[in-house]
């Protein structure tokens, strides 16, 4: 059982510019007496393309915990947009806020961020070279990816072959993942299997060990649920007007 239960995350300041900093409040709750601080780090994904884009945007450690409802205020710097390519600075990507503990990841909360020109001419017709104070970021709340991960806590360090356990633990989780994907993938069309073979994305993470897995094989599921989501911010837009 692990002993901090993640019970809620909130974007204090959504949307905001691109070059506003990030405020997230975080809940949580600890069922047992901690010896060490938690670690709470923010990532930024750059590029679907290359781990080189990717940015840690601020990781803090938050201690003594004590037992029961905790809440703190995480404030994050911005992106660097320089060293993001510049045709995807303008886009859908992803930021990942993972919690950590003895430097082993628990659990990772991965959103979906929607980066677009607040004017309408910048919109219709971009500028060859980013605008980045014209830029907005929204974070879709609405639909966060949270990940748990199984690790040893310190009531459960001293125990005989602990680590050998929840390597183990973790590897069933990760096999039952893919049996999903698998299940998910079967409810589709055959003639596309050469295609999904080229699907490949990093937006959605699962590994124990915190590095960020790339081009994830993510199917025409994940796919297509990416599209909805351009899609539902498309027609926000147009209800404004």
């Amino acid at each position: 059982m692990s002993a901090i239960s993640l019970v809620n995350v909130k974007l204090l300041n959504n949307p905001a510019k691109f070059t506003d900093d990030f405020k997230i409040e975080i809940t949580f709750e600890c069922s047992e007496e901690l010896k060490h601080d938690l670690e709470w780090k923010l990532t930024y994904v750059g590029s679907s393309k290359s781990a080189n884009h990717d940015q840690v945007l601020d990781s803090i450690l938050v201690g003594p915990i004590p037992v029961g409802i905790s809440k703190f205020v995480m404030e994050c710097p911005p992106p660097n947009h320089e060293i993001i390519p510049q045709q995807e600075v303008v886009s859908v990507t992803v930021m990942l806020l993972s919690g950590l503990y003895n430097d082993k990841e628990f659990v990772r909360v991965g959103y979906y961020v929607n980066n677009e020109y607040s004017k309408d001419e910048y919109k219709e017709e971009p500028p060859k070279k980013v605008v980045i104070e014209d830029v907005v970021r929204n974070i879709l709340v609405e639909k966060p990816r949270v990940t748990k991960f199984n690790i040893p806590w310190d009531n459960e360090l001293g125990k005989d072959n602990d680590k050998e356990q929840f390597e183990m633990q973790n590897k069933e989780i990760e096999e039952d993942e893919e049996e999903e994907e698998e299940i998910d993938d079967s409810d589709e069309v055959e003639d596309g299997d050469e295609e999904e073979e080229d699907e490949y994305k990093h937006l959605y993470i699962n590994n124990y060990n915190y590095h960020v897995i790339r081009e994830i094989k993510l199917g025409r599921f994940f796919f297509f649920e990416l599209l909805y989501i351009i899609f539902i911010c498309f027609i926000k837009k147009k209800k404004k007007f």
